[in-house]
């Protein structure tokens, strides 16, 4: 059973700053879940990808045991300790968001932790290649698939990452803060300013 989960709300309305603080006090990251449980734990994975100002981060965690059938079972339903784990630049991010608009076929990445290909597939998006595991030095291929509504979820994605990596909003917000602020002092000095020049004016006219 696929199940889908956002992080922070709707991803159109999601606030992309750097790290938010929960009511728990837990921080947070942008972030989508894809939850696959099946019935034979060997073929279940959670799937998450997540933003860390220029950081893609994508990480996948094998199913822990049998389904959960209890709502109040707190146990965990996922692997984090055999989880795989991918951190990308921000080189990178451009590179998916290259393929998601068809400007380029595939991208490729690769570095001491990865040798990784991002592609275009018949129903979506593959991410495919050599990687290992958490606490783990042995390379093993993996891949992970995003299809259909997943793969749209991807693409609006990637494209805000992208886009909020920058820090555009942040910085429009800064100045649009500061020019509240300069406005609001400039209204309190007129202010304050008027009934002294009426004053002056009134005697003025008495002398």
């Amino acid at each position: 059973m696929l199940r889908f989960a956002f992080g922070r709300g709707s991803l159109a309305h999601a606030a992309w700053s750097r790290c938010a603080v929960t009511a728990a006090g837990v921080q947070s990251l942008p972030k989508f879940e894809i939850h696959d449980v099946r019935d034979d734990p060997a073929l279940g994975t959670m799937t998450r990808v997540a933003v860390d100002g220029k950081l893609l981060l994508i990480s996948q965690y094998p199913q822990l045991g049998p389904r959960k059938v209890d709502p109040n079972d707190l146990s965990p339903q996922f692997d984090s300790d055999r989880r795989i784990s991918v951190r990308m630049r921000h080189v990178d991010l451009a590179g998916l968001v290259c393929v998601c608009q068809s400007r380029i076929s595939k991208y490729e990445m690769a570095n001491r932790g990865y040798n990784l290909v991002f592609e275009r597939v018949a129903e979506g998006y593959r991410l495919h290649g050599q990687i290992h595991r958490v606490a783990s030095q042995k390379m093993e291929d993996w891949s992970v698939n995003f299809d259909k509504h997943f793969a749209v979820t991807l693409e609006h994605f990637l494209e805000s990452a992208l886009t909020e990596s920058f820090g555009f909003r942040q910085h429009y917000a800064v100045r649009a803060a500061e020019g509240g602020a300069q406005e609001a002092n400039t209204v309190v000095g007129s202010a304050s300013g008027r009934p002294q020049r009426r004053g002056n004016t009134d005697s003025a006219q008495r002398r």
